[in-house]
């Protein structure tokens, strides 16, 4: 049996997705008044059409989305819709009232704040930035009219541009580098007696149409042929169309020499004794001397639980080298894994519990050792950041995505514009700054920071949709991201894109990329600090891969993760705790430094030594 043959019967239910894909041409319904007063054409996103003027240098017209907002974050645009009472008394006949109805009687909007909703709260409705579209490389977005003064012409690097996308985070609608255009998506603001917002919608195209951002809903309006809609809702499928996936690491991979390449480091990469699973066989296999550059391979970032029962041991090691003797014996996420990693075109993954001998000490510091090199020339990393143990599967692999995506019409077609449509996102957030991982049991762990950290491309499964990010672009199951005329930074993505090399990618030159690379060095850091481990004295094991890959990007050398070149380690410990810490000192750990032999505690002067959020002091030159 193949390891597709158990997933066959579960394909069929894509087929049967109750999607009405047909939206009435006239608004059958009117918008209450308080729904009526919002200005929704602030939502309109840009067309093939006018991306493709900008980028053959033509002056467009200046209109949404191809303004210049001077909105700060305390005067942005808001509207109330007024107490959760009357949205409800109004769905009845108001479609919008209707919808936001329904966005509240999703049960994780409810677990996530629940005492929201206990006194019949007031419901505020704003803008918020989704994210940001950019010129493609090689290409400048000179001005977008040259009669009027909406935009200041400004040459930015990519590598200063990263850095002004990530300052305008708290500036809802405030950009003016004419090579990015902001992407706004709506957001519900309950005041009760704290604020709790929740982005829920997003744009969404009818035919040929064009999708708006409504962060519980997306947004879509018809085009005409001639002129596509970009970064619209789409609707997702309740099981993966592996076409999209292989599409997404095709773009990547056609992308030869681009950032998500390794930078060579004149080493050849050796494990001494290298074990993937053989998804075509079901089994282990053993490379000996294996050069990590020669042989292509697939990573899984997941978290054990409890729940992990057959794993790589002494006694079963040439038994698990048999054909098939993995069938039927690892647990759900880990067969996902392999399920996908064969539909990709793969044959090898590499997964911690069968491929590092757990009762062996010897094995596992060799491992270990080779942590950073194993996940960073891996093709790609699968990440089950949904599931709280091993058994929990990958959404969308067998098991069908339960959220609905609801649409509704918002605005009559006119004479000059197209009628506009929101669609309903899969995926709530309750924070400004929250990744789309925020919350999820992946992201809580210790051990899986450094395996994304490290990774060049990631598929992250969540509970809802497929995520990608690779060190070029970001894209997601539920909103149309695929054009070679512009790209997109999501601001919720942001922290997906952690990682220590990208700057020397570009120039390893320039002392401000050391001082880019030394900053996430350290958001790592603060990340790590506040993430459950098992057992506390894994602390230093699962950070030393971050540790490895700092010290060969910069020479940089560590004691017990502390840097300890001239003018670092004085300002490294000065690190202060930002909320209530707990000591690790009490668990013993190993470092190569003091044999694996001998166990010793932590020191109470290292940030390690501690669980519990820490800003560390980063001295800046003078």
């Amino acid at each position: 049996m193949s390891l597709d043959d158990n997933a066959q019967t579960a394909m069929v239910y894509t087929e049967s997705l109750p999607f009405s894909t047909e939206p009435s041409k006239v608004m059958a319904e009117t918008l209450c008044e308080y729904c009526a007063a919002i200005d929704f054409e602030q939502l309109r996103l840009s067309s093939s059409k006018d991306v493709q003027e900008l980028n053959e240098g033509n002056p467009i017209e200046p209109q949404l989305p191809f303004i210049q907002y001077q909105v700060q974050r305390d005067d942005r645009p808001h509207w109330s819709l007024g107490s959760q009472s009357r949205i409800e008394s109004s769905a009845a006949t108001c479609p919008f009232c209707r919808e936001v109805c329904r966005v509240l009687e999703v049960a994780e909007v409810r677990e996530k704040v629940p005492d929201v909703f206990e006194n019949d709260p007031i419901c505020d409705v704003y803008f918020t930035l989704a994210g940001f579209i950019e010129a493609p490389p090689g290409v400048t977005w000179s001005r977008y009219q040259s009669s009027e003064k909406l935009l200041r012409q400004v040459a930015k690097s990519f590598h200063k541009k990263v850095h002004h996308l990530l300052s305008l985070r708290a500036q809802m609608l405030n950009f003016s580098d004419p090579n990015v255009i902001p992407h706004p998506r709506i957001s519900l603001r309950w005041t009760v007696p704290e604020k709790h917002e929740m982005r829920w919608f997003q744009r969404y195209p009818i035919s040929q149409g064009v999708i708006e951002l409504f962060e519980c809903f997306q947004s879509m309006d018809p085009v005409s042929k001639e002129s596509k809609g970009l970064f619209t809702g789409v609707e997702r499928p309740a099981l993966i169309d592996m076409e999209l996936p292989r599409r997404w690491l095709r773009s990547c991979l056609e992308n030869d020499g681009g950032p998500c390449v390794p930078k060579p480091s004149g080493r050849k990469i050796i494990v001494p004794i290298f074990r993937l699973i053989d998804t075509k066989s079901n089994a282990l296999v053993e490379f000996k001397d294996q050069n990590l550059d020669k042989i292509q391979y697939v990573t899984l970032s997941y978290v054990w639980g409890t729940t992990q029962q057959v794993m790589l041991k002494r006694e079963n090691l040439l038994q698990l080298q048999l054909p098939g003797s993995l069938h039927g014996t690892t647990p759900k996420t880990i067969t996902d894994a392999m399920i996908f990693t064969s539909r990709m075109g793969y044959r090898y993954i590499w997964v911690d519990v069968f491929c590092i001998i757990q009762d062996d000490n010897k094995d596992k510091a060799t491992q270990l050792q080779r942590m950073g090199d194993i996940y960073k020339n891996s093709v790609f990393t699968i990440v089950a950041a949904a599931g709280g143990h091993s058994d929990a599967g990958l959404y969308g692999v067998r098991t069908p995505r339960k959220a609905m995506q609801r649409k509704v019409q918002v605005k009559s077609a006119s004479p000059t514009q197209a009628p506009l449509w929101l669609m309903s996102t899969v995926m709530p957030l309750t924070g400004y700054f929250d990744p789309y991982t925020h919350g999820l049991p992946w992201q809580t762990r210790g051990w899986t920071l450094q395996e994304r950290a490290l990774s060049r491309r990631v598929f992250t499964f969540t509970g809802e949709q497929l995520l990608w990010s690779c060190r070029q672009c970001q894209r997601w199951e539920e909103t149309e991201t695929e054009t070679s005329l512009a790209s997109i930074t999501f601001r919720n993505m942001e922290d997906a894109n952690v990682t220590l090399d990208g700057p020397l990618r570009f120039d390893q030159s320039r002392e401000s990329s050391m001082r880019d690379v030394q900053a996430k060095f350290w958001k790592l850091v603060y990340d790590f600090s506040n993430r459950n481990l098992c057992f506390e004295g894994d602390a230093h094991d699962a950070f030393s891969a971050i540790l490895r890959e700092y010290t060969e990007l910069t020479g940089e050398q560590f004691v017990w993760g502390m840097p300890v070149s001239e003018g670092h380690f004085g300002s490294a410990l000065c690190w202060e705790p930002t909320s209530t810490i707990f000591p690790r000192r009490k668990e013993l750990t190993t470092l190569p430094t003091t044999s694996l032999n001998t166990k010793v505690p932590f020191p109470s002067w290292s940030w390690l030594g501690w669980k519990g959020k820490i800003r560390p002091f980063v001295a800046q030159p003078g």
